[in-house]
């Protein structure tokens, strides 16, 4: 038994207990297991496309350090990256992006990689963007992964100005990730809700102000979605709801490359390239496929309804497996 599934059976056998006789308590427990991230080893290969950058060290809001990596010279492209993920995770595209004339600029948000801290969050990872962006003078797109496109979209929704955007794996609402994750530890509703009104006290801001399909509506900016229908960290209907939304968002569909690998995935790097330098989606005509048709479904702003017996039970056995300590990775990590 590892000891990551030691920790999550332990929280599940006295998070019932505590909901009941102290809720108070356990909303602050589950608040702390939700917004700590966690690290993982740096492979070779994202160690090799790092090489040759300048590194800059900017300070968060909060006092926490993180460092900003930049290569080359002309019209910016950033790459942003996910809950416990890190600036390298994009870097492959650096090297394409230099060719086409580029300047490429990535960072490790506070309590991610290298930078300083152990807990950290959406309205904080969406703050270290735009603190790097307002150092940047002609910001021409952005390529994000996963809740790193939350971050953008909200910053964007506040004033960021770029020319287009790629998202690859995106989470339409993360607000719903807090009670996904209460629930599979165990956590009654009213202690979630109770850690959810702590989380919105502590960043000043409420979920519901995050989500990204309604932020979206108001966004005229051309955006690439990417998304693999098995993905079994983020939901391909996140995708779906968030090109819906977005009213000059295309769909690109990409099966058997889950939710990391596709970030790396040869044919959704020349697509997303392209998109970028030139503006140009792929053909409708071609085997990709490409579509904003599926219409918004609304659902209660944070609380999503409860997985089947038969969908919960497969989720709770991944998360058993790979649970990180966060909300965001009970099972469905957005990284």
């Amino acid at each position: 038994m590892t000891t990551k599934s030691t920790t999550v059976r332990f929280i599940k056998t006295i998070s019932p207990l505590l909901s009941s006789v102290s809720p108070g308590l356990g909303a602050n427990l589950l608040e702390r297991l939700f917004l700590r991230t966690t690290r993982r080893p740096v492979p070779e290969r994202e160690q090799e496309w790092m090489k040759g950058a300048d590194v800059k060290v900017f300070v968060s809001k909060r006092g926490d350090s993180f460092p900003v990596y930049a290569w080359g010279t002309g019209p910016t492209i950033l790459l942003v990256h996910g809950w416990s993920g890190r600036g390298s995770q994009l870097a492959v595209y650096v090297k394409p992006l230099l060719e086409r004339g580029y300047r490429v600029v990535t960072f490790d948000a506070p309590g991610h990689g290298k930078a300083e801290g152990t807990q950290s969050a959406l309205p904080e990872l969406a703050e270290a963007l735009e603190l790097v962006a307002r150092q940047e003078r002609d910001i021409h797109g952005v390529i994000a992964h996963s809740l790193g496109t939350a971050a953008v979209t909200f910053a964007l929704s506040r004033g960021l100005s770029i020319q287009r955007a790629v998202y690859i794996a995106p989470p339409d609402n993360p607000g719903t990730y807090l009670y996904r994750a209460g629930r599979f530890l165990g956590f009654h509703d009213k202690v979630i809700e109770r850690a959810r009104l702590r989380i919105e006290q502590r960043f000043q801001i409420a979920f519901e102000a995050l989500h990204s399909a309604r932020l979206a509506r108001s966004l005229e900016l051309p955006l690439l979605i990417f998304h693999d229908p098995e993905d079994r960290d983020v939901s391909y209907k996140e995708g779906q709801q968030l090109a819906a939304s977005w009213p000059n968002a295309h769909l690109q569909t990409v099966e058997g490359l889950g939710h990391h690998r596709i970030v790396r995935a040869p044919e959704v790097m020349g697509q997303a390239l392209r998109f970028i330098h030139e503006g140009v989606l792929a053909s409708p005509t071609s085997s990709e496929d490409i579509s904003t048709q599926t219409q918004p479904h609304e659902q209660h702003p944070h609380a999503p309804e409860k997985e089947s017996i038969s969908s919960a039970s497969a989720r709770n056995q991944r998360s058993e497996q790979g649970f990180q300590g966060t909300g965001l990775d009970a099972g469905h990590t957005v990284a």
